[in-house]
């Protein structure tokens, strides 16, 4: 990875429906449940929402972060 352009991708994912299917065998495969007791979701809009939070928590300016909103959605 060292000889790589910092915009070069180091793995490739599956795009759209392939992603989630992805997601949700890995969170299988962890012992996470897509959906909790509680009815909250471990899907890609909750991990990005929680990116963000936690950017914010962080201290993070919100004109800093305001990038990584386009980068964080499905293709």
């Amino acid at each position: 990875m060292a000889t790589l352009a910092p915009v070069t991708p180091v793995f490739v994912t599956p795009k759209g429906k392939y992603l989630a299917r992805m997601l949700r065998a890995d969170l299988k495969a962890a012992g996470i449940l897509y959906r909790d007791k509680a009815g909250c979701v471990a899907d890609f809009h909750s991990l990005r929402h929680s990116f963000l939070t936690n950017l914010a928590v962080g201290g993070v300016h919100p004109k800093t972060a305001q990038p990584w909103r386009g980068i964080l959605r499905l293709p």
